[in-house]
């Protein structure tokens, strides 16, 4: 079995002990609590599975991801352009600076209950939110990336007269993807948490709106089983989808070890 094999083998089975060893201490706690309040892992298991099988956790997820999707690809393209142009040129970056911070400041609540006040029960509830929550954070990391750009190597590009085009391919974007994986995963997550949010105070669908619903009914082992739902999903994507693009971005740089 070839090296890489074996590291791959490897974090895989801590990565698996990892997560047993929270159910195991789930179990645990579970054994001297009120199934109340704290119910057992294999209880809420079997509701995950029940969610499944009644069609309820497909249609709210997908209802959930479609919304999450739109607004993380909407703040994606707002924070890119607008950190690129932050870092390009003085004049913007001392023009929209204060504006970011404002944006950065602003609770994720208030955006939640503004957007329910002004557009009541309809999907922009959710876009609005998210995309003005999220699209700060990728213009912050995104306009620090350019700023950190090694200028000796895009004067030395030009003195060997390379274009312009090239100098972004090869020097800008490697130089800046680090940042923008950064803020993709920050916004993403964050993403869903706006997502939820909204769908508790304003939409009669989603992840958020069967917490609510699970909520006002009591029903601690439901609550259990839709944020392990919400978890699961977080994971898949960070494991299938972020941490496959990162091997794809890097895959020029040689991995470093202290």
């Amino acid at each position: 079995m070839s090296p890489i094999h074996q590291k791959l083998r490897s974090r895989v089975f801590i990565e698996i002990v990892s997560a047993i060893s929270l159910v195991v201490a789930w179990w645990l706690v579970s054994l001297f609590s009120i199934p109340r309040y704290i119910p057992s892992p294999l209880s809420v298991f079997y509701l995950v599975i029940a969610n499944f099988a009644n069609g309820s956790a497909p249609f709210h997820i997908y209802k959930t991801l479609t919304r999450v999707i739109v607004g993380f690809f909407a703040s994606l393209g707002i924070g890119i352009a607008l950190g690129v142009l932050m870092g390009s040129k003085r004049v913007l970056e001392d023009y929209f600076k204060m504006l970011t911070v404002i944006a950065l400041t602003i609770p994720s609540l208030c955006w939640a209950i503004f957007s329910v006040m002004w557009f009541g029960v309809a999907e922009l509830v959710a876009y609005i939110p998210i995309t003005m929550i999220t699209f700060p954070i990728v213009t912050v990391r995104v306009w620090e990336g350019v700023k950190a750009v090694d200028k000796s190597l895009v004067d030395m590009a030009r003195t060997f007269r390379v274009s312009r085009l090239h100098i972004i391919r090869k020097v800008y974007i490697p130089m800046l993807m680090p940042h923008i994986l950064s803020s993709m995963r920050h916004s993403f997550a964050t993403s869903w948490k706006i997502a939820t949010i909204v769908e508790v105070f304003g939409l009669s669908n989603g992840v958020g709106y069967m917490l609510s619903y699970y909520y006002r009914e009591l029903y601690v082992a439901q609550l259990f089983a839709w944020a392990i739902i919400f978890v699961v999903i977080m994971i898949f994507v960070e494991r299938f989808a972020f941490s496959e693009i990162s091997k794809r971005a890097f895959k020029w740089r040689p991995e470093t070890r202290l």
